[in-house]
């Protein structure tokens, strides 16, 4: 996580033992290569002046001859922490700034990063984007993160027992369910929100524009994994939604890529966005033309209309591209991505989490 020392710590008491405390803890943990740190030159001279262990000294020596480059890069982050001098508990300043007090340092410690998912698999691919966005930009940190699961839609649950532990600073992203551009969020995605925003603790979420963590995988990475799985129809489906999406450049982020984009995604809310898809010759011939031309589905329940309009790519996409990428090197599989129709999103939420696990090098003993 990127932090900065406030300048009210300019004025900390170099006799209080506790001040000194609470600075030992915050600079061991920026020493042990878990978050980075900056500080106006006037603060990191002063707190120098106060009797420190070496690590804790070393560190802020190095926040000090690279304050400048430190400080303008802090401008443009999404997400910071604030050290203060005064105040017992962790307030939120705004949507992406907190304070946390010396005191609570002191008696708390310095909590680790963590990006929440609904499962460890998308937590992991989250943490994959973030490699991969260093990897491309240079952003000169590490990335030092946990990874949590949710467990679906228990996941506001979990979130809310991270934040009573108060033990990591966590980033939750979830799923949306957006069936089209417009519609609305799930409730498990808008309680998360809803938790996240009416606390004091440092956490955020943040709710994918896409579907599913499916949509949000780069096009090109799926195509070299179903390539190199080497099915026996997964490329030709493949290759339909290619041509469907094709029509239209949103279209992939709203696919149902686990069971198949139903005829029923043209009904109510989202009619308007699929309509146009109806005549599309995938979509006809990929569905039974009683589907179509005689309105099967209108007769029928619309939740068990099983009349598909884009074929699926099965339940195991994200397992299959994880491990695909265990046997990739992070610059080569980045260069891969950035290629894809929807680099930019993958490369948004990459930076993110590249932020909140932002962390400068372990210092070396």
């Amino acid at each position: 996580m990127w932090m900065i020392l406030d300048d009210s710590l300019g004025q900390a008491d170099p006799s209080d033992a506790n001040v000194r405390s609470a600075l030992e803890v915050l600079l061991y943990a920026v020493g042990r290569g878990e978050h980075v740190i900056a500080a106006h030159p006037s603060v990191a001279r002063w707190l120098l002046s106060i009797d420190l262990s070496p690590v804790p000294r070393t560190v802020l020596r190095q926040v000090l001859d690279s304050a400048p480059d430190l400080l303008a890069r802090l401008k443009s982050t999404k997400f910071r922490v604030r050290v203060v001098a005064e105040g017992v508990h962790p307030l939120r300043i705004d949507a992406s700034e907190w304070s946390l007090p010396l005191e609570w340092i002191r008696a708390n410690g310095v909590p680790i990063s963590c990006i929440l998912g609904e499962n460890t698999r998308d937590a992991e691919l989250f943490r994959v984007a973030a490699m991969q966005h260093g990897a491309l930009v240079r952003t000169g940190v590490s990335i030092q993160i946990d990874v949590g699961s949710g467990g679906g839609a228990d996941t506001p649950r979990v979130l809310a027992t991270e934040i009573t532990a108060k033990r990591r600073f966590v980033l939750c992203i979830t799923d949306s369910d957006k069936v089209c551009p417009t519609a609305p969020q799930n409730h498990t995605s808008s309680e998360c929100t809803r938790i996240s925003s009416s606390n004091d603790w440092i956490t955020t979420h943040v709710a994918l524009n896409e579907r599913e963590v499916e949509n949000l995988l780069p096009t090109n990475l799926v195509e070299d994994v179903i390539l190199a799985l080497s099915p026996s129809d997964l490329d030709e489906r493949l290759e339909a939604l290619k041509r469907i999406a094709a029509k239209n450049d949103k279209a992939w982020a709203f696919f149902d890529l686990k069971e198949g984009t139903s005829l029923n995604a043209m009904f109510g809310a989202c009619s308007k966005f699929w309509t146009e898809f109806r005549e599309h010759p995938v979509c006809r011939n990929g569905s039974n033309t009683k589907c179509i031309d005689e309105g099967k589905c209108l007769a029928e329940s619309r939740d068990a209309c099983k009349c598909l309009i884009a074929p699926p790519l099965g339940h195991k996409i994200v397992d299959h591209v994880i491990a695909y990428l265990a046997k990739q090197s992070t610059h080569a599989s980045a260069k891969r991505s950035s290629t894809s129709s929807n680099a930019a999103r993958w490369g948004e939420i990459g930076a993110l989490v590249c932020e909140w696990g932002a962390a400068t090098p372990k210092l070396r003993s």
